[in-house]
């Protein structure tokens, strides 16, 4: 039920201890509403949960503030059947006569008193959040919690920018890492510290040995477009894992074309960024090549089911292209190679709070800051909605776990707490003002050509976007996860 890193405040699950189980005895033994509540304002790391007290007849249910584990749920009109489930179940005859199903709104910590008549539910939201639970739940809203030491976001207008001199600079980056260097410390710091609790263990399960330990197969991958998100992970998680172990670098392509054509810039640049990395590890560099009869046959058998209740064009997308990714089949240098990782990690969160996308660069250009800061905050609230529910389900069908570490709460506290002129200038061009700061980061680790590389998203990196209807947009209902969906042919 729990994610991977349990860690109540000042209480660290040891890495041998089952932490659902751990988290069970504890919940077990509160006495009150208030009891249960502290135990989850104190917990740091992601999760989906249901915990039922059968003795009160109540369900407490929820997802962490970020939703980075799947919760989804069906209610029908009645309200006299309800079901959680962390995927959309099939039709059945349990299932056919409810509603529709939905992502848990991950807006606080629901619980839902069981009558004869009616279900009796009530959401305690959490603070500096603006998430509202779902409409259908009719939620009673209680007091909100605490956010487990998370800081709000820092809304403050700077008054000067604070790296205006880099407009003039030959290379802005760097002067941007000696300008920025108090703040570049701090977040390699926190970041590292983040990477770590996501890749050190004292025991590992390879599932091609089958032996709880050490062995010179991979056990953590990172999903490896060749940007600076990606990257800056790979270069951490180095710093971390055995120098035994190799690190797998998943680098997905798609067909384009009529031809077998898979020199996509995601692979051009994954390959450009390796040549950056420790030439003391390892790295095995996975060609991860999808045709578009495999892309279709594969999204009419398992994917599509694994992205419901989501069901845009973007959705398609970007679950089609983690679910082949984090799966891991390709070759190694030409030859067929399989990952052995069960850890994936993702740089998603990195892009929403440093300004990493085109919106946010509208947003300053039509109203300054105060319109950035707004986009920003939107992003990250909304993260749980628009990418992780759907993210944990693709990658956890292949038994795997995709970690985030940019969405680690200490992480993110530390760049709530900064004012925004510290961690972006958009008035820089792209590859250089948004995600300053971690451009200046890249360039503090001898990452300098990665640091210049531009935000490339992964449907267009890999190629999958358009691959099959150009005309489409990515907010389309897509007709191809639908149950009697058609074969889109090139336009």
């Amino acid at each position: 039920m729990c994610g991977i890193l349990f860690c109540l405040k000042r209480r660290n699950v040891p890495d041998e201890t089952n932490d659902g189980d751990t988290l069970l005895n504890i919940l077990s033994a509160c006495e009150t509403d208030e009891a249960i509540l502290d135990v989850f304002q104190r917990i740091q790391g992601p999760y989906a949960f249901v915990f039922i007290q059968v003795k009160k007849k109540r369900i407490w249910f929820a997802r962490d503030v970020f939703g980075r584990r799947s919760l989804t749920f069906c209610l029908d009109s009645d309200r006299s059947t309800f079901l959680l489930s962390s995927v959309v179940l099939p039709k059945n005859s349990l299932t056919r006569s409810v509603g529709e199903w939905q992502e848990l709104s991950s807006a606080g910590i629901y619980t839902m008193h069981l009558t004869n008549t009616r279900f009796d539910i009530h959401c305690w939201p959490w603070l500096h959040n603006s998430m509202q639970p779902n409409n259908c739940l009719q939620a009673s809203v209680d007091e909100p919690l605490s956010l487990h030491c998370m800081l709000p976001l820092n809304m403050t207008i700077s008054s000067e920018n604070g790296t205006g001199s880099l407009l003039v600079n030959a290379d802005p980056l760097h002067l941007a890492a000696q300008l920025l260097m108090q703040e570049c410390d701090g977040l390699l710091d926190k970041l590292s510290t983040a990477v770590a609790r996501r890749v050190v263990q004292n025991s590992y399960f390879c599932p091609l040995c089958s032996l709880n330990t050490r062995c010179s197969s991979a056990h953590v991958a990172v999903m490896f477009s060749g940007g600076i998100d990606s990257v800056m992970l790979a270069h951490l998680a180095h710093q971390f894992v055995p120098k035994d172990q190799p690190i797998d670098l998943l680098n997905v392509a798609f067909q384009t074309g009529t031809s077998f054509n898979f020199d996509v810039p995601d692979r051009k640049g994954g390959w450009q960024a390796l040549s950056e990395l420790s030439p003391n590890r390892k790295w095995n560099f996975i060609e991860i090549n999808v045709t578009r009869e495999e892309l279709q046959s594969a999204r009419a058998g398992r994917i599509s089911s694994l992205i419901q209740p989501l069901d845009s064009v973007l959705d398609d997308s970007i679950g089609c292209a983690l679910w082949f990714a984090s799966r891991g089949v390709g070759c190694l240098n030409e030859t067929p190679y399989i990952s052995t990782a069960r850890v994936v990690l993702s740089g998603l969160g990195a892009d929403e709070q440093l300004g990493g996308y085109s919106r946010h660069r509208s947003s300053f250009i039509g109203g300054g800051e105060a319109a950035l800061l707004n986009e920003i905050n939107l992003d990250l609230m909304r993260i749980s909605s628009r990418n992780l529910g759907r993210d944990d389900r693709v990658v956890s069908d292949h038994g795997k776990e995709a970690r985030f570490p940019f969405l680690d709460e200490e992480v993110v506290s530390f760049l709530n707490q900064l004012p925004v002129s510290k961690k972006m200038d958009l008035r820089l061009p792209r590859g250089v003002g948004e995600k300053l700061l971690l451009r200046a980061c890249a360039m503090r680790c001898g990452l300098s050509m990665t640091a210049h590389f531009a935000k490339r998203a992964i449907q267009f990196g890999s190629r999958i976007a358009k691959c099959e209807n150009r005309k489409e947009k990515g907010s389309d209902v897509c007709v191809r996860l639908t149950n009697d969906a058609i074969s889109c042919d090139d336009t």
